[in-house]
């Protein structure tokens, strides 16, 4: 363990040295190198600038010398006396400097031409030769062509003329020359690197002749730093010479150059050795005052990492960083102790208060893995602890009731999710109990949001004191309503009989009367027939008080043919209904089995229920049929009576069965019709539901028991 962490030091500052070095080397070395290609190219550049304005100067100097032969007397003479022979003499001496020699007289024809010696008059036109016609411009001076491939001298070559005006503005003459390129090249001729003299247009190389030079040269004048010549490397640098279209080209061989370069590498290279050599002789014996220390906290801190165990430090060094660093780390070993002591004290008494309550107390991180759950949890799943620390928050979610699964998935979801603390209402299924359990979960993030804290309380004795509780007051409500149904039923009986026997007399009478007046005094027959008609709905409103009163009574129950009561009863209702427009349609299945019930009770109910359909229909003008339907479902008998009229409205759906609660006008209902329904159905042991659409129709479903026997109690 020690070697290797020494090594590893050592390696990692032999390799900081090593990289620093090179660093510092490469920077110098490319420094050098640069300083040597700048102070070698500028050299090259001042060369190819001498050269280049020496071959100016030559230049000039054959421009000043055809400037002298054009002013001598021979061109003088030939002007005022027209002797050709004797000029052209005279052109054939200067043949050897001129190998190519034309006078040109003032209509631009050639008279005489000296081609290497040979001269010969002849009659040549010049006058669209550029050349020529720049010179007549600029009379008494020399101009110059640049170079070009000259026909008469088979090569490269420059072209010059002068034009020559005497004092009296008189033509005396123009001559023109040629002379090969090279004679201008004297001046690149030796030294020890190379000169090139390249056409710009062409890239013709004209000095040194027969040389071969690749389309690098190509420049137009442009630098070049560095080309690659026949495979090996050149810097270069170049001088352009616009008059003549050529451009001067400088070369030395960059191995050449580059000499120095590599004798300073190779000495950065044996300087950079022997340092890094000394520099790692002098870390690795520095070193081992530093890492002894550090592999003794580096112990250290492994044994607190893997087992928690909180060792002591021996005595270290106290100065320096190290030192420094040695006694921190000491200062937090002994800070980590306390803390973990008070940790400890802590978890414990923790631990004794989530074990003491009565609820499920439970702890879990992001990763479902539950770190603390109390013993609480076998007595509300039937689970036991170290099965929950096992199998994580998704072992507890097993017990949660199927039907409440989803939900609880999504609470933790969100809770997981960052959401914050939540509280959810579940069910939970124990192991060894059929019934599920009412519980409320209580979840709560930590101050880091990494972890949780869950509490499950047990609602169950809650609910089922809630459900006693609602019971108790639905029972209540029902004695209230019994009680109150029991004093109108008193009251309606009471009212009918005393109503009843006075009223009777007045029909009998208004009856009788009306009979004996109605021939002799028709208008007392008419009020007789109204007072008859008054008292015959007044006997109406009796008789419904009475069947009300009736319903309320205790009834002897009577063996009833249910399909034979309906089959005398139904037609009846049907052939009223047609003469009125409302079609009337029933379906009673067959083989219906007789029952003890009141023999009026069936009866009343269907007509109440019929009647209240076509009082529908007829006072809405909505609606066009009836139907009623009997039959047996699971051991009950099943009446069904629908319409589709205007539907009732949802805001009195809730009082349609109060005594007394009507919708019709004055005069055409009593309101006890749907009340006494359902106290006739209650007291047979059944019930009454409506389901009703607005403009679209009613339906009433009236469930009777079938095992109704002869009692005294209904």
């Amino acid at each position: 363990m020690r070697h290797s962490l020494k090594f590893k030091v050592v390696l990692a500052g032999f390799i900081s040295l090593f990289l620093a070095v090179i660093f510092l080397a490469a920077v110098g070395y490319h420094m050098v190198r640069k300083e040597v290609l700048r102070s070698a190219h500028d050299t090259l550049r001042q060369l190819a600038t001498i050269k280049g304005q020496h071959i100016l100067q030559v230049l000039d100097m054959r421009a000043k010398e055809l400037a002298q032969i054009g002013n001598s007397p021979e061109f003088m003479n030939y002007h005022e006396r027209g002797n050709r022979y004797a000029l052209g003499r005279y052109m054939v001496t200067l043949s050897p400097r001129y190998p190519y020699l034309v006078y040109i007289n003032n209509r631009g024809y050639a008279e005489i031409e000296v081609i290497r010696g040979e001269v010969s008059f002849v009659e040549r036109d010049f006058r669209n030769d550029p050349l020529v016609r720049e010179s007549l411009k600029k009379v008494n001076r020399t101009v110059v062509s640049r170079v070009f491939h000259s026909r008469e001298l088979g090569g490269a070559a420059l072209k010059a003329c002068f034009t020559r005006v005497n004092y009296f503005d008189d033509f005396v003459g123009t001559l023109c020359v040629q002379i090969h390129a090279s004679a201008l090249f004297f001046p690149l001729r030796g030294g020890g690197r190379y000169l090139f003299a390249v056409t710009t247009e062409k890239g013709e190389v004209l000095f040194p002749k027969g040389r071969k030079v690749s389309m690098w040269l190509l420049g137009n004048g442009k630098s070049i730093d560095k080309v690659n010549v026949d495979g090996r490397y050149y810097i270069v640098a170049s001088y352009p010479l616009k008059t003549l279209g050529l451009s001067l080209y400088a070369l030395e061989d960059l191995n050449q150059v580059m000499v120095p370069v590599y004798h300073f590498g190779f000495s950065i290279f044996l300087i950079s050795a022997f340092v890094l050599l000394l520099a790692s002789a002098g870390f690795y014996v520095g070193s081992r005052k530093v890492i002894q220390p550090l592999e003794e906290l580096t112990v250290v801190a492994k044994k607190v990492a893997t087992t928690g165990e909180l060792v002591e430090l021996g005595e270290g060094p106290k100065e320096g960083e190290v030192g420094h660093l040695y006694m921190a780390f000491r200062s937090m070993m002994d800070k980590l102790r306390e803390s973990h002591l008070r940790l400890k004290e802590s978890e414990s008494h923790y631990r004794l208060l989530a074990e003491g309550i009565p609820e499920v107390v439970f702890s879990f991180d992001k990763e479902g893995r539950v770190g603390y759950v109390n013993a609480r949890v076998e007595e509300l799943l039937g689970a036991s602890k170290e099965e929950i620390l096992q199998g994580g928050l998704d072992k507890l979610l097993e017990y949660v009731y199927p039907q409440d699964k989803p939900k609880a998935d999504a609470f933790f979801s969100r809770i997981v999710e960052g959401e914050g603390e939540g509280v959810e209402e579940l069910r939970v299924l124990p192991r060894n109990e059929g019934k599920p359990r009412y519980v409320m979960l209580v979840v709560k993030p930590s101050p880091g949001g990494d972890s949780f804290t869950g509490l499950v309380v047990d609602l169950t004795v809650t609910r089922k004191l809630e459900q006693v509780v609602q019971e108790l007051d639905e029972a209540h409500m029902e004695l209230v309503r019994v009680q109150k149904m029991a004093a109108i039923g008193r009251l309606a009986s009471g009212v009918a009989h005393e109503i009843n026997n006075p009223l009777m007399a007045i029909v009998g009478y208004a009856e009788k009367w009306m009979e004996d007046v109605e021939r002799y005094d028709p208008a007392l027959a008419e009020d007789l027939k109204k007072i008859y008609d008054a008292s015959m709905r007044a006997a109406e409103i009796v008789r419904a008080l009475q069947l009300f009163s009736g319903a309320l009574r205790e009834m002897e129950c009577e063996r009833v043919d249910v399909e034979e009561l309906l089959s005398q009863t139904l037609p009846d209702m049907k052939r009223r209904l047609e003469k009125e427009g409302v079609p009337l349609e029933w379906k009673v299945e067959e083989g219906l089995s007789p029952m003890f019930l009141p023999l009026h009770y069936l009866k009343e109910i269907v007509v109440n229920l019929v009647g209240n359909a076509r009082d529908a229909i007829m006072d809405s003008g909505k609606g066009s049929r009836i139907d009623v339907e009997v039959r047996r479902e699971r051991g009950d008998l099943v009446i069904r009576v629908s319409d589709d009229g205007p539907g009732i409205p949802q805001g009195i759906r809730g009082f349609i069965f109060d005594p007394f609660f009507t919708t019709k006008p004055p005069g055409r209902g009593t309101g006890l019709g749907l009340s006494m329904v359902q106290q006739m159905v209650e007291n047979l042991g059944g019930a009454i539901r409506v389901e009703s659409v607005e403009g679209k129709g009613t339906t009433f479903i009236i469930t009777i028991p079938c095992e109704l026997r002869r009692r005294s109690d209904i």
